[in-house]
């Protein structure tokens, strides 16, 4: 039973979710350009890293003392309910 520390930040990943869900639809309607499409992307990519670092900053971060596989799980049903599907888990070492 190996224990690890998880950190992360829910709040940061809604509001990347909201972005791009946003960035999706108006990729979808026929009204929006490759350059408006690039453009989104472009500041998705922007703001994500600010948004990700004033949640650190306000809220601080939360360690977590589980299993690899607990972890994984509940990584992976996050990312479900998100519609998203996870498909191999490969252990990375930080050693």
């Amino acid at each position: 039973m190996d224990e690890h520390s998880t950190t992360g930040s829910a709040c940061a990943v809604g509001r990347l979710s909201v972005i791009w869900l946003c960035a999706a639809l108006a990729s979808l309607s026929g009204c929006v350009s490759d350059q408006q499409k690039y453009d989104a992307i472009i500041a998705v990519n922007k703001e994500f890293p600010a948004q990700y670092e004033a949640t650190l900053a306000e809220k601080g971060t939360r360690d977590y003392a589980l299993r690899s596989e607990d972890a994984f799980s509940a990584m992976s049903n996050a990312l479900t309910g998100l519609g998203m599907q996870t498909d191999s888990v490969e252990r990375i070492d930080t050693d």
